[in-house]
C-alpha cells in the first residue's frame, strides 16, 4: 500500500517542478534602426516570448563599425547584431 503512495507523491512533485516558472532568458541585440521603431517590435516579441527579455542598443553609423569591431577582438559580442550589407563580408570569418 505505500508503493503507490510513494509513485504518487514522486509523480505530483515531478508535476510541481515542471511547473516552476522558466528563468528569464536575456538577448542583448545591437541594432542601427531609431529606438523608437525598435521599442515597439521588442515590446510586441517580449509579449509573445516571456521569458525572452531583449536588451537593446541603438548603434549610429558614424561609430558602429569601430564599436562592432572592437566587441569581436574582445570576444564580447552581442546575440543579435544588425551590420550593414556591404559589412557582411568583412564580418564572415568571425565567431
Amino acid at each position: 500500500m505505500r508503493k503507490p503512495a510513494v509513485v504518487i507523491l514522486a509523480l505530483a512533485s515531478l508535476l510541481i517542478l515542471t511547473c516552476a516558472r522558466e528563468e528569464e532568458a536575456q538577448v542583448v541585440f545591437w541594432q542601427f534602426q531609431p529606438p523608437e521603431v525598435m521599442e515597439s517590435l521588442i515590446e510586441e516579441f517580449e509579449a509573445l516570448n516571456p521569458s525572452i527579455k531583449v536588451r537593446f542598443e541603438t548603434l549610429t553609423w558614424q561609430s558602429g563599425y569601430e564599436k562592432i569591431i572592437m566587441a569581436f577582438a574582445s570576444g564580447e559580442v552581442p546575440d543579435l547584431l544588425e551590420v550593414g550589407s556591404t559589412w557582411l563580408p568583412k564580418f564572415e570569418d568571425q565567431d
